[in-house]
């Protein structure tokens, strides 16, 4: 068994592409200096990945350069490391996305660049909601749906259970069928999630993959739950942070509140907005809402054990009826504790064991994930490498590594 991560590091890697061609990432809607999401995440990232290393075992190794080789020169396991190169075309994308969507985002990422040969300021910021285009992000988002197929792929075909991890950038779960927003243009996890259901493998022959996508991203997975609502044989479970909120003033209250201006700075953090907010200006976007869409919202920030919790006694029961062959997760770092435009409460513990945890209660489904947000150097240094190791090691292993994982971990255990 081995884990593989796949990259499309071409569209962020400034020494294989011009930066006229690559996608240069959003800036923030309050401060144009602020790139949130820019190709520095997805390379500190790609580093986080690199510089993983653990122990396995008595004198045993775990790196990204080799096999894992115990004491006697036996290999162990593996984490390979790929880039890929594959980039679906515009017929293929409609599985999940609308044709005229797909040529206005390819006549804006034209302009773009044109703007880009003139000198000018490449940026567009009137294509969708605080996702801006540039040169390459059409190129790039098509390489992310790309190697998100490949994680599939790898998943599905393998005859040894081995599990797999995109390392994609830009993200995904916030674009929808017709709109870009929140950073994302395409949308991974659900294009990802429609592919694998009609994969030519079938883990139950006969029968269509059933696919379920767990969203651990801080912020609401709008696009991936406007593309798979009412889709048959698929499932998503969406985790995210909910903001307090006065119903009366309508405005959200999770910010500092300044009495001189009697307003709340910094308010707000949940995204896409479910109310609005008169002081800042923000708008209500609808959800898309359906029997296979599940959203588990937390109101604040959270504790990690009451999120866990909650995890627990809501998700997995869901889980275990809904019996997949598939279980894909939308990691969002930006749902680790003290991220700056995320922060729901969750520890590196916490991503280790919700993932290990739910290979351990389901034993018969493949298991793998695709990035999503997250906007602090350290975390992802911190939270990344558990969310890979809890697909690296063997579910069964008795070893347990991590104190919480140790603590929850009976309650994964299959039911007699």
């Amino acid at each position: 068994m081995s884990l593989t991560i796949v990259t499309n590091e071409g569209c962020f890697n400034s020494s294989a592409i011009s930066s006229g061609d690559r996608h240069l990432g959003t800036r923030d809607r309050f401060d144009a200096s602020i790139q949130y999401d820019y190709p520095g995440k997805a390379i500190g990232c790609l580093k986080a990945a690199k510089m993983l290393q653990s122990r396995t075992g008595p004198e045993a190794s775990l790196t990204l350069y080799g096999p894992v080789v115990d004491g006697n020169g036996q290999v162990v396991e593996s984490i390979k490391l790929i880039c890929s190169s594959r980039m679906p075309d515009l017929n293929d994308l409609q599985r999940g996305h609308d044709e005229q969507y797909l040529q206005n985002l390819a006549k804006c990422a034209a302009r773009s660049k044109a703007l880009a040969d003139s000198g000018q300021d490449p940026f567009i910021s009137d294509f969708g909601k605080e996702a801006d285009i540039t040169p390459g992000t059409l190129d790039a988002a098509r390489l992310a749906v790309g190697a998100a197929y490949d994680v599939v792929d790898i998943i599905l075909e393998s005859t040894k259970g081995d599990t797999a991890f995109g390392l994609i950038w830009p993200p995904g779960h916030h674009a929808e069928s017709d709109l870009a927003m929140g950073f994302c243009y395409l949308s991974n996890a659900a294009l990802a999630a429609l592919y694998a259901r009609d994969h030519q493998v079938q883990i139950r022959p006969g029968h269509r993959n059933r696919v379920v996508v767990i969203d651990v991203d801080h912020h609401r997975g709008n696009g991936t739950a406007d593309v798979l609502a009412d889709q048959t044989d698929t499932l998503l479970i969406d985790v995210s942070y909910r903001s307090p909120y006065d119903e009366i003033r309508q405005r959200f209250t999770d910010g500092c509140y300044d009495v001189v201006q009697d307003r709340y700075l910094q308010s707000g953090n949940e995204y896409p907005y479910s109310r609005p907010d008169k002081d800042w200006g923000l708008e209500a976007h609808p959800m898309a809402t359906a029997p296979n869409i599940v959203s588990i919202e937390f109101e604040g920030e959270q504790m990690p054990d009451t999120i866990m919790e909650r995890f627990i006694g809501e998700v997995l029961p869901l889980l275990r009826d809904f019996d997949p062959d598939l279980v894909l997760w939308s990691v969002g770092l930006d749902s680790a504790m003290g991220d700056p435009i995320g922060g729901l409460g969750n520890l590196p513990s916490s991503f280790y064991t919700m993932l290990r945890g739910l290979r351990i209660a389901l034993p018969g489904a493949r298991h793998g994930g695709l990035l999503e947000g997250g906007y602090d150097e350290l975390r992802w240094f911190t939270c990344l490498p558990p969310a890979l190791m809890a697909l690296h090691e063997q579910p069964q292993d008795t070893v347990n590594r991590c104190k919480v994982f140790a603590r929850y971990r009976g309650v994964f255990e299959p039911k007699p």
